[in-house]
């Protein structure tokens, strides 16, 4: 099997506002950087998030 890289993203996390209703929004975590993170390891690759809340 081959070795497989980590993966290291550095950026910040946020909260998403996703429409829901008329006048209502669900909040999910996420921002960019997260995001991109959690797609890595969704696809079965390894690594972290460095970055800051806000």
């Amino acid at each position: 099997m081959k070795a497989m890289n980590k993966v290291w993203v550095i950026g910040d996390a946020s909260v998403d506002l996703v429409p829901e209703k008329q006048n209502s929004y669900l909040k999910c975590p996420g921002g960019a950087s997260a995001n991109v993170g959690v797609c890595v390891a969704r696809l079965g690759g390894a690594g972290g998030v460095s970055g800051c809340l806000g």
